[in-house]
């Protein structure tokens, strides 16, 4: 598989939106997301179903930057090939998916909406928890990934306890995630240096 088409598929990152908890409908949640990424620097088509789940695809940014990937922390320079070039997309990086994840649960904390968000990001083989219930995560961690005895990068750790808090009856919070993440969160003003 060519670096594109590995790049390309990462970025499929499909969301779930389930157990849509009454009196709200799976219609009532999908207008309420609809409104709040709409006003956002994303786009996201959002579809749903009748049997009270959505989802969530085609994240995109409105506006292309430098990408170098959807991982947590700094990236990892391979040391035989060296710093390659960074290609600019509508991608999301590591930054602007937490930034994503914190639009959705704003917008479902406003509401009092309890449901349960999960994606399937391709790195982890497990699901990345992003709201339970009307519990919102409000930290993004990561593990090294070694291979080789060397330290190849950084995986999101997908769900951890500790991490999640009630915002639907006090102010939302920013989530917090590893330094030198690659992207932006225009919520609390950070900006990964870009090298290019």
């Amino acid at each position: 598989m060519t670096n594109t088409k590995q790049n390309t598929k990462q970025n499929t990152n499909n969301m779930k939106l389930q157990k849509i908890q009454k009196p709200w409908t799976a219609h009532d949640v999908r207008l309420i997301l609809d409104v709040a990424v709409e006003a956002s620097r994303f786009t996201a088509k959002i579809t749903g179903n009748y049997g009270g789940s959505l989802e969530i695809k085609m994240v995109r940014l409105r506006v292309r930057k430098s990408y170098c990937g959807n991982h947590p922390n700094e990236c990892v320079i391979n040391p035989y090939i060296g710093e390659q070039k960074h290609k600019v997309c509508r991608f999301l990086e590591g930054a602007d998916w937490v930034e994503f994840n914190d639009l959705l649960n704003d917008a479902l904390d406003a509401g009092g909406i309890s449901c349960v968000i999960f994606s399937r990001p391709l790195e982890i083989k497990e699901r990345l928890m992003v709201r339970k219930g009307t519990m919102r995560r409000t930290a993004y961690n990561s593990e090294p990934l070694i291979s080789g005895g060397m330290l190849r990068g950084h995986t999101w750790i997908g769900d951890e306890p500790g991490v999640w808090a009630d915002c639907t009856k006090r102010e939302p919070v920013c989530a917090d995630f590893p330094e030198g993440t690659p992207g932006i969160h225009a919520g609390i003003g950070y900006v990964a240096q870009d090298d290019d």
